[in-house]
């Protein structure tokens, strides 16, 4: 049997039961979550999810290495009938309320993908599904699916398919060793886990959004708890060890959720850090008394939390996600209705689905339904049999009372009318540009209205207004230079004008290329995800894995075409969001002084190439798209967005370089957004981004009467 003598330190008995500071961890791991999801802070809150990985590796482990240790056997029926109940009932119940609620909350297309994403996540298949998405660029921008974070149980479940069948390996292979069995173990089991550590740490840098979701990059995680089991087994951990081991846990976890990120390098070698810190909370446990610094674990509150983390995990991304979809403002009040939307919703499916199911009697139910049965049960067993009836009723009243929580309402706000005049030209920023006066009233108007208007494209076929130029022109090379040309329809003198940047640029082409008409012939060296500044970039999730290298390569390609095209003008446009993407990993001020940089190499390099004028087109605001923002009533106040920080601060920066090279900035994001710098989710009858990011089509040519004298005036015509 693994249960051989140890030597085992002299200050008594080995913990072997229940462990509080295990239970407090579970508090911190989904606090670490639940914020991360709801107010993206700490940055690194979504370590939450690896503590979780080492604590469950660790308990399934000893639960299965002490059933050997005592019947000589590991029992798989008996493993998987208690994953079914500590799993499914609850799992299953939010799923099936999150898809009722998605019903009535989400519009009909953003439905169908989030009752496509239950299927998945009800078969524990979510990770797979949503690391393939992750593959396809224009879905990177998608909303959030409501059961996103069913991934990591997707993780759990998959790696629980192998492991008890593994360890039985392991343990058969083993048996032979008697002193030294345990040592045997470990070591097969440190060599597995270090293997699977390198291989999330290559997937990180060659596939990140595999790296992320699949169960192999992420099964060393909970390999490191398993092995800590299997370490563990019938030793104790001395009092002093335990006593510099918690805190040091507790400041590793806490340095992980403020300086961990998710970009290069999570989940491997970063999330070594969080699993670490775990791991040596764990260890520490294992001394006969624990020190007093584990009170920040074991407090009566750490602990209920703790008790109630696996059904607070569950509802609350269901909640954030479905109360987004109906407000947008971002008030104290909707953080403090989604707190106790969570909090109210978890209690209870912890209370009355979770703990209940989980010790329920079902063979007894079974039994005494049996007709054999009927009129001789005790009354108690019916009433026995009557208990998931009651349950049943009473989630389904949670359910709809947190469908009620969430119901639209009417904002308050009102918005000022667009001025009447036009301000002076030394109160406009250098090339910002004012819209029409009758153009600011549609803003001012769709950011008043409580009734959508009649779109076109109507609002269910809203992915139709796509530019068309997104299927020809997302990677632009020699082959593909062809069909991204695009000749003047006017005769005469022809003017040559040239395209560079990522899918934004993309999308202000149906504008740029109203200028055909006006004798341009317009060339398009777009790829997408690839800014044109200087900067090298690391890849969206899900990116390809050489994309640095072939976006660097790409703008060295274009760069060169400008000799043998001799363009009158450039036109640079990129997402201003790409600034968070630098492979320096430089963030916040630092990083916009890359990017500024970046840019203004760009613009002298292409001057040095015998261009002599150079137009940036300012990305626009990132707004809510109509996709993914539908309130029940109709209401379209709730889908506004604001003008965001970030997008100010690189806008300013740009303008900066272009104002000191003499070029030409325009910044059009008042044809988005109010002044006061508020963005409605459709203007007159148009909806400005298909996606929250990107031009919609129709919007995007109607730009082209403003854009299109601009540059015009810039090249001197």
């Amino acid at each position: 049997m693994l249960a051989v003598d140890l030597e085992r330190p002299a200050e008594g008995r080995v913990r072997t039961g229940f462990r509080p500071e295990i239970e407090g961890l579970r508090a911190v791991a989904v606090l670490l979550v639940i914020a991360d999801h709801l107010i993206h802070e700490p940055a690194g809150g979504f370590i939450g999810v690896d503590v979780f990985f080492v604590i469950s590796g660790f308990l399934i482990t000893s639960l299965l290495v002490r059933e050997h240790a005592k019947t000589g056997r590991i029992s798989i029926k008996a493993f998987y009938q208690r994953r079914a109940r500590r799993i499914l009932p609850a799992g299953l119940l939010v799923l099936l309320v999150t898809a009722v609620s998605a019903r009535f909350l989400l519009l009909s297309s953003r439905y169908t993908e989030a009752i496509h994403d239950v299927g998945w996540a009800s078969v524990f298949l979510a990770n797979v599904h949503f690391a393939s998405v992750g593959t396809d660029y224009f879905q990177a921008d998608r909303p959030p699916s409501p059961v996103q974070h069913y991934w990591s149980l997707s993780v759990e479940e998959q790696f629980y398919l192998v492991w008890p069948l593994a360890l039985i390996v392991l343990l058969a292979l083993t048996s032979r060793l008697v002193r030294h069995r345990q040592r045997g173990l470990v070591i097969i089991t440190v060599i597995i886990n270090v293997s699977l550590f390198a291989l999330a740490g290559y997937l990180t840098w060659t596939d990140r959004s595999a790296a992320y979701f699949v169960t192999p990059a992420r099964a060393w995680e909970l390999g490191v708890g398993a092995c800590i089991a299997l370490l563990m087994m019938n030793r104790t951990v001395p009092s002093a060890l335990s006593r510099v081991l918690l805190p040091a846990g507790l400041a590793a976890i806490a340095c992980a959720a403020v300086l961990v990120h998710d970009g290069p390098g999570f989940p491997a070698p970063l999330g070594a850090l969080p699993v670490l810190g775990s791991a040596a909370i764990i260890v520490a446990g294992g001394a006969a008394r624990l020190p007093a610094s584990a009170l920040v674990l074991t407090n009566p509150v750490c602990r209920y939390i703790g008790r109630a983390s696996y059904s607070l995990y569950l509802v609350h991304f269901p909640v954030i996600v479905l109360l987004g979809a109906v407000t947008t403002s971002q008030s104290i009040a909707d953080y403090a209705v989604a707190v106790l939307a969570i909090t109210a919703a978890g209690v209870a499916c912890h209370e009355f689905v979770e703990n209940p199911l989980r010790t329920f009697d079902y063979g007894a139910m079974v039994r005494g339904l049996r007709p054999s049965t009927f009129g001789t049960a005790p009354r108690r067993a019916g009433r026995r049999r009557l208990r998931p009836v009651s349950v049943a009723v009473v989630a389904a009243v949670v359910g709809a009372l947190v469908c009620w929580s969430l119901r639209p309402y009417a904002p308050v706000r009102v918005f000022a009318e667009a001025p009447s005049k036009a301000p002076s030209a030394g109160d406009v920023p250098y090339g910002q540009v004012t819209p029409p006066a009758a153009w600011s009233r549609q803003i001012v108007a769709a950011l008043n209205s409580h009734a959508m208007p009649k779109l076109n494209p109507p609002q269910a076929r809203l992915a139709d207004d796509k530019v068309p130029e997104w299927n020809t022109c997302g990677n632009v090379g020699p082959a593909q230079l062809t069909r991204c040309t695009f000749p003047a329809t006017k005769h005469g003198k022809i003017k040559k004008l040239v395209v560079i940047g990522d899918s934004i640029a993309i999308t202000w082409l149906p504008a740029i290329r109203g200028l055909q008409g006006s004798g341009f012939s317009i060339y398009a060296l777009t790829f997408g995800q690839c800014p044109a500044p200087k900067v090298s970039v690391q890849p969206q999730v899900g990116g390809r894995a050489d994309f640095t290298k072939a976006c660097d390569d790409h703008r060295s390609w274009a760069l060169a075409q400008l000799r043998s095209i001799k363009p009158d003008v450039v036109v640079l446009a990129s997402a201003y969001s790409t600034v968070e993407r630098l492979n320096s990993g430089q963030v916040g001020d630092a990083a916009v002084a890359q990017w500024a940089h970046g840019t203004e190499q760009m613009v002298s390099t292409i001057t040095r190439a015998g261009v002599d004028h150079v137009v940036l087109l300012a990305s626009p605001p990132q707004g809510s798209s109509m996709q993914s923002c539908t309130p029940a009533d109709g209401d379209p106040s709730h889908c506004i967005a604001t003008v965001s920080a970030e997008w100010r601060v690189v806008a300013d920066a740009e303008r900066r370089v272009m104002k000191d090279q003499g070029q030409t900035y325009l910044d059009t994001h008042l044809f988005f957004c109010s002044a006061d710098g508020y963005c409605p989710p459709f203007v007159g009858t148009n909806t400005p981004l298909i996606d929250g990011i990107h031009l919609a089509d129709n919007y995007s040519r109607r730009l082209a009467p403003i854009v299109d004298p601009l540059i015009m005036k810039a090249v001197g015509r």
